[in-house]
């Protein structure tokens, strides 16, 4: 849990850095002017008065030029998930969705931007959910039941994709789930793959 904190805080940094906003706010916090609107910096320096680690002088704050920021964007695009996690501290806590409980169970509302990731990490289960030409719906995408006993997962079909849609599902420590209205089972350990029929996918424990 406390790693998953640092990473998927290292997931959104690279966002912290971009220059962007609206006519009020002088079109962004690090550089304000609309010509700078949208632009994005390399890296952020802490200290004040220093130089950067290309013997550049900077005042402290965001760097004044982008350096390889777009691998940052890209790794936060390729890594974003919808995680929920069992924290020791901070109990059933959600990344990149937010969490509305509902009885004994819960629902999960996407919001990582992308919605093709789903993790859940409880203190002794964990459910893997990857898409393929398929995205989590944004509202009410994940509903899980009362102690992890089904699952069930929204879809929406990806605007443009060339591709055939495909789930992979993969458990831990939780037994067998069925998947409904197929005859496949996911097996502990074993990472199941299927073409989605329709546009909900519910699993229930066997």
């Amino acid at each position: 849990a406390r790693l998953l904190r640092l990473a998927y805080g290292s997931l959104l940094s690279s966002w912290a850095l971009l220059n962007a906003g609206d006519e009020e706010s002088g079109y962004g916090y690090w550089f304000p002017g609309k010509e700078m609107d949208g632009s994005a910096c390399g890296g952020f320096e802490p200290l004040y008065g220093t130089t950067t680690w290309l013997e550049q002088p900077c005042a402290g704050g965001a760097w004044y030029y982008s350096c390889e920021i777009d691998l940052g964007f890209c790794g936060g695009v390729r890594g974003a998930a919808s995680v929920l996690v069992q924290d020791p501290d901070f109990g059933l806590t959600a990344y990149g969705a937010c969490l509305e409980r509902q009885g004994e169970g819960c629902v999960l509302h996407i919001s990582d931007g992308v919605g093709r990731r789903f993790h859940y990490l409880g203190k002794e289960t964990k459910l893997h959910l990857k898409l393929k030409g398929f995205r989590l719906a944004e509202t009410a995408g994940v509903r899980i039941g009362p102690g992890d006993s089904w699952y069930e997962f929204y879809l929406e079909q990806e605007p443009g994709a060339s591709i055939a849609g495909e789930a992979q599902l993969m458990t831990e420590g939780s037994g067998e789930y069925g998947i409904e209205g197929t005859d496949f089972v996911v097996r502990e350990g074993e990472r199941q793959r299927w073409k989605p029929e329709r546009d909900v996918i519910r699993i229930v424990r066997k």
